[in-house]
């Protein structure tokens, strides 16, 4: 069983998780670079709001990340 949805972007993906929510308190949605070195993760369903800025590249989805840094989940990086 694969624990989370991807969604691919250029350098990097998007990935739902439903499966830990235990461990992470909240289903979660990271941004994650290519190399998964970084892990942007928000509380929450985030995948339609991400689909729709996806082509739009990283920077965008990172500022979606940051507008939205209220929900940040306790294991995301900073």
């Amino acid at each position: 069983m694969i624990p989370n949805i991807t969604m691919q972007g250029q350098g990097f993906y998007i990935s739902y998780n439903w499966h830990d929510a235990s461990i992470y308190g909240d289903v979660t949605t990271a941004l994650v670079d290519e190399d998964m070195v970084i892990f942007y993760i928000l509380n929450g369903n985030h995948r339609e709001e991400y689909r729709k800025l996806l082509p739009l590249g990283w920077d965008a989805c990172y500022q979606y990340f940051l507008d939205n840094a209220i929900l940040k989940n306790k294991f995301s990086d900073s």
